[in-house]
């Protein structure tokens, strides 16, 4: 019991490290897109888009997932690390030669020669990502995510600076290049600063094709993922152009903000967390309907706000120029929140050693994805494409549900309210905050209609998931109180 309460401690306090690492680098990000957004224009931002797809398509159709095997093992990795270090910088320096190869066809693809250059510069990424310290493993593994703070944040600090700096001065879309690469530069750096594992060229096959039996499954889950969250974009910058993708990339951003930062939490701490108990199923249940509770306590709302308050936002912060973004940002706010709770579940199959369930559900969120694109967006543009998203996202949501409960024996219904509270409470607060908003003048008032909003929107939530919430046994107070404590206990 000592050694589960300590485990659940470190899994927490690892939590409050990687909350408050996407929290400041968020608030970095917001930062940077404020003042970026408004030096450059929606076709820089498109043609970078067009970059950063076609890396990220390469880089992922080719990754090992041996990261997440060497988490997901309970035996000592140390006899692991030197080959798959050697593995990743190998494919790194593969993957540089070949993009350098494929800028022509990738720009041609897309109809902008100007992504050329782009692409072939943006590449050095993939060879600074090889080059990083493997030992870094090391802090996901232990729940170590202090370390983990330092080094993310230390690369997006650096990452902000120079596309800041380099966007004065530049006023193209070259500043998000030099911006990119110097991030990456950074976290190269001090993944040996604070880790003290030098790792040494080895490739021995037998431990390669070890990680490999599990990282396979990693690798189409990755794949599959990809074609989630990049193939509309591919398809919006084929049909429509840089500038289109622009505006959408940047709805996509800001409306699912809530989805990547639960997600990316989520993944950090319960892979490793639930790896630890992964023989005791009751425990990965339990600790699941907490993590499923808070993050639809939280994603609700937050979903709720963009999905309010997008056209007051997008004029306060990053300017007119930037309202056809409003639309599909508004609808991509709803799939921002399905997705964090598509991500709970997640970590469960990776952690009980059956990736593969991950990777067949999001197949099939793949395929109603696929069915749905290419009409939706042919009619409606930017706004169908994110309709296409949300209803393949809504399918996959219940998919993934379904089979947690199954395979951890929580109730469906202890699911389903965890679930209808927030979710119903959020209906309420923005019918609350829209009444407020229907009785204050427009004009100049842009700031305060936005202030009092969030202000009635967020105490009508508050007090809603309270009373509403008792009879239901939905009491996240003590919620908050237990993880509070299990915070500062040591």
């Amino acid at each position: 019991m000592r050694s589960e309460a300590g485990l659940l401690h470190r899994a927490v306090r690892g939590g409050f490290w990687v909350f408050s690492l996407r929290v400041a680098m968020q608030v970095l990000t917001i930062a940077r897109l404020v003042i970026v957004a408004r030096l450059l224009s929606p076709n820089d931002f498109g043609l970078m888009g067009i970059a950063i797809l076609t890396i990220t398509t390469i880089d992922t159709v080719t990754q090992t997932g041996f990261d997440v095997a060497l988490i997901q093992r309970k035996e000592r990795i140390e006899a692991y690390l030197d080959s798959a270090w050697t593995a990743g910088l190998l494919r790194g320096v593969i993957l540089f030669a070949f993009l350098q190869l494929a800028a022509p066809v990738a720009s041609s693809f897309f109809k902008t020669p100007s992504a050329v250059p782009l692409i072939r510069v943006i590449s050095l990424s993939v060879l600074l990502m090889g080059l990083q310290n493997i030992g870094i493993v090391y802090f996901r593994k232990e729940l170590q995510f202090s370390k983990q703070f330092i080094l993310e944040f230390s690369g997006r600090l650096a990452d902000v600076f120079v596309a800041i700096v380099a966007a004065v001065i530049l006023r193209s879309v070259w500043a998000l290049v030099i911006a990119l690469l110097a991030g990456g530069l950074v976290r190269m750096i001090m993944s040996y600063i604070i880790h003290p594992y030098r790792p040494r060229l080895s490739f021995e096959m037998d431990k390669i094709k070890e990680l490999f039996g599990f990282g396979k499954w990693i690798l189409g889950s990755t794949t599959i993922a990809l074609l989630l969250n990049q193939g509309d974009k591919v398809l919006i910058g084929r049909l429509f152009g840089a500038t289109m993708l622009g505006f959408y990339q940047i709805a996509h951003r800001l409306s699912n903000l809530p989805a990547t930062e639960f997600t990316m939490i989520i993944q950090h701490v319960t892979i490793p967390a639930y790896s630890k108990m992964q023989e005791a199923m009751h425990k990965i249940k339990e600790a699941y309907l907490r993590v499923l509770q808070v993050t639809a306590f939280v994603a609700a709302p937050l979903a709720g706000v963009i999905l309010l308050l997008a056209p007051d936002l997008t004029r306060a912060f990053i300017g007119e120029k930037w309202m056809p973004a409003v639309p599909p940002m508004q609808v991509l706010a709803i799939g921002g929140a399905l997705s964090a709770i598509i991500a709970t579940a997640g970590p469960v199959f990776v952690a009980v050693g059956k990736p593969r369930l991950l990777t067949k559900y999001q197949f099939l969120q793949f395929c109603v994805l696929a069915i749905l694109l290419y009409p939706l967006t042919a009619h409606w543009g930017i706004l169908g494409t994110a309709w296409a998203v949300v209803a393949a996202a809504l399918i996959a949501s219940i998919l993934f549900l379904r089979r947690v409960v199954i395979l951890t024996g929580c109730r469906t219904g202890s699911v389903v309210r965890l679930l209808a509270v927030p979710l119903s409470s959020s209906v309420l607060a923005a019918l609350a905050a829209m009444a407020l908003r229907s009785g204050l003048p427009d004009g100049n008032g842009v700031p305060l209609r936005l202030a009092l909003s969030i202000v009635v929107f967020a105490v009508t939530y508050l007090a809603s998931v309270h009373f509403a919430g008792r009879p239901f046994g939905y009491r996240v107070a003590d919620l908050i109180r237990d993880v509070f404590a299990a915070a500062r206990s040591r």
